[in-house]
């Protein structure tokens, strides 16, 4: 009778071995049948609980909504005035950078319970890290009168509401993976600012028109 697997073959064809290679080969399959029966058991729940941990995520996210809204909207403020006028840009900026340094350190508390979460949280969070010092350097160089610098601010400005709309965007791909959110038709996703389930995209998600150029003034 032939063979019908691999291990009886392995087992025929080792029966001039000795009695002990033979429950060798069993203990060690064994050990590796358990392995992998172990690291299902394992990984299964993990993948399992990636939605509950987002529906908790989302609804933590919640109480974020208000110092990110003053955040953008003070930003969204310096754009409506080009930058021209140093007592808005800076008037503005400058306590908005307290409200994100505060926000950051509120996202820094948070731990999501399952690895795909973690990695969009952190994610998240090394965006939201770029927005101070861009911030700052845009105050900066409004209070010295610095354009070079500021041309340069700015454009780091938008960098940081970039970053974070690509971690939004993860996000979004994580709920429509889990079926906490319906993957948009090709109309939807060219866009508004603000999706079905409450998630904003920001100032960042779409593209800005650039500012007229501006000519300092002549001492």
């Amino acid at each position: 009778m032939r063979n019908s697997s691999l291990g009886q073959f392995i087992l025929v064809s080792s029966k001039g071995n000795t009695q002990a290679e033979g429950w060798r080969f069993r203990l060690s399959f064994a050990v590796c049948l358990w392995a992998l029966v172990l690291y299902g058991c394992s990984r299964a729940p993990t993948e399992s609980n990636v939605k509950a941990d987002l529906e908790h995520y989302l609804d933590q996210a919640r109480a974020w909504v208000a110092a990110e809204e003053q955040a953008n909207a003070a930003i969204m403020k310096a754009r409506a005035d080009q930058f021209v006028h140093e007592d808005i840009v800076v008037g503005t900026l400058r306590p908005a950078i307290n409200i994100v340094q505060k926000h950051i350190q509120t996202l820094e508390q948070y731990e999501p319970r399952t690895p795909s979460l973690t990695s969009l949280h952190q994610q998240y969070v090394k965006a939201w890290r770029t927005y101070p010092p861009a911030m700052t350097a845009v105050v900066d160089a409004m209070e010295k009168k610095d354009y070079v610098r500021l041309a340069t601010a700015k454009d780091e400005l938008m960098a940081a509401q970039n970053a974070v709309g690509m971690a939004l965007n993860g996000l979004a791909g994580l709920m429509e993976e889990t079926g906490l959110r319906q993957k948009p038709t090709p109309a939807e996703a060219e866009g508004t600012e603000e999706t079905k389930d409450g998630i904003q995209k920001g100032p960042a998600a779409e593209p800005q028109a650039e500012a007229p150029a501006y000519d300092p003034p002549e001492p």
